[in-house]
Formats: structure tokens, sequence, C-alpha cells
């Protein structure tokens, strides 16, 4: 199974994106890199993201964490890195390439609602949403290229 996901993967990903297993014999853990979305505050963003695909995949969602070296200000990740997914619902029919789309948007559209697990930075936000988006580009253009 995991063998035809990254095949699936290495056919469809964009050039906004790289990366795969870490080890062709146990699969279930990748390595994937993307740029920050275009029109966002991670627009020129270098991103780190480790994927770990149960044995349950694709019934069940892979778990998902930033792992760049500075922590990614975001109110749906955890100080973890682990992000959360709010509302998005997994369907046995996705893949890895629907599972970076579901990251590229919460990136672009944060959810300050539900589903949030920084409340720290939710709250920032809250408080002043300028400053919010100011720090996100300047953390970006200073520990993220």
């Amino acid at each position: 199974m995991m063998e035809k996901e990254f095949l699936f993967f290495c056919k469809y990903k964009t050039e906004h994106e790289s990366g795969g297993p870490i080890d062709r014999k146990n699969m279930n853990k990748w390595h994937i890199h993307i740029d920050g979305p275009k029109d966002s505050d991670y627009s020129g963003a270098k991103l780190h993201l480790e994927v770990i695909f149960s044995d349950e995949y694709p019934s069940k969602m892979p778990k998902c964490r930033f792992i760049n070296d500075t922590d990614i200000f975001h109110p749906n990740v955890k100080q973890d890195g682990y992000i959360c997914f709010g509302q998005f619902c997994w369907k046995e029919d996705y893949t890895i390439l629907n599972l970076l789309d579901a990251i590229y948007y919460l990136l672009k559209y944060p959810n300050f609602g539900d589903g949030y697990d920084n409340k720290q930075v939710a709250d920032f936000y809250k408080a002043d949403p300028e400053a919010y988006h100011r720090t996100v580009r300047e953390i970006v253009q200073e520990f993220l290229k």
C-alpha cells in the first residue's frame, strides 16, 4: 500500500513539495518538505513535516507534525509541532496530497475558532490581528527561509 502511495506522490506532487519515506524497508514514516503557500503569511517559508502512517492507513488519517528547528507560530500547531486539523474530515480515499492540501489551507486560513491547539497564539491573534500577521512574517523571514 505505501509503495503505491509513494509512487502516487512522486507522480502528482507539485514543485513546492518533495520528500518521501525515510526508510524503504519501513515506508510508514516520511519526511516531506513544502513551501509556504503564496499570498499567505508563510509565503517564502521552507517547512519540514514528519508524516507517520499507521497500519490502518488509508482508513485512518496519518499523524503529521512540523519538524523545523523553529516552532511554527500558528494557532493550529501545538508546541511539539503536531497539527490540529479541526473540521477536516479524513476520508478513506484521500492521499498524502489531500493531507498536504489541508495543511496549505490551514497555513493560509488559520482556524481561530474551534479546532485550535495553541491557545496562546490564538489569544494573541484575537487581541491584535495585525501584530499576529507581522510576527508570523518576521519569523518566516528570519528562521524559515
